[in-house]
């Protein structure tokens, strides 16, 4: 496990001390560079999910960042879909490339985290519901959704005991973020409110 030195700091930018904790989440693009979000401090864990295009698109990893399992495609489309995530510096660009060609995909800022522990197996779904396999979030832990809908008319229910910090569609797709500190090992299952488009969402366990 990485330590994060800031985790303990007595203050300032990045640290405190405590449980991870949510500060920003960047507004959904439509292009291969994504938004920074707000406030981030030098030591925050960013977390971006994305999703290209298929053909000539591909998404592909920042020097810097870490690609959380492999890249999934959809069975439907020709579509990618990966989590990244890494520390934040004590200078952090406005927007980073995350591939080639049109895509779409958001960035979140978390406080008093260094790194994604754990994950599950990225779920493909179509319809109106979309359940993830259970990863355990123990004491000092936080569990943490992502999701992409092909559609960006149907609003997201996040998981039961989560608390939904996006739920915004951008020209092709709706995107979601929901967490949930020291969850126990249970399937987390997403809801839209219409639509038949194919979602693919993941879990991921930061501390």
């Amino acid at each position: 496990m990485i330590i994060n030195p800031y985790r303990f700091a007595s203050g300032g930018g990045g640290g405190g001390g405590g449980d991870p904790t949510f500060v920003s989440v960047s507004t959904p693009t439509v292009s291969s560079a994504v938004d920074l979000p707000s406030s981030v401090a030098e030591g925050d864990l960013l977390i971006a999910y994305c999703v290209a295009a298929g053909g000539a698109s591909t998404l592909s990893t920042p020097s810097g960042w870490t690609q959380v399992g492999s890249k999934y495609t959809w069975t439907t489309y020709s579509y990618e879909t990966a989590a990244y995530y890494r520390v934040a510096g004590a200078s952090e660009p406005s927007t980073t490339n995350f591939g080639s060609n049109i895509r779409e995909g958001f960035m979140a800022c978390y406080r008093n985290a260094s790194s994604v522990s754990d994950y599950g197996s990225y779920t493909q779904a179509s319809g109106a519901s979309n359940t993830l396999t259970g990863v355990a979030s123990g004491s000092g832990t936080m569990l943490i959704s992502l999701i992409h809908d092909r559609d960006t008319a149907p609003a997201f229910t996040p998981p039961t005991d989560m608390t939904e910090r996006l739920d915004a569609g951008a020209t092709y797709w709706r995107h979601g973020l929901a967490e949930q500190l020291a969850a126990p090992t249970e399937d987390k299952t997403y809801t839209m409110s219409a639509g038949s488009f194919p979602s693919v969402a993941v879990l991921l366990v930061i501390e």
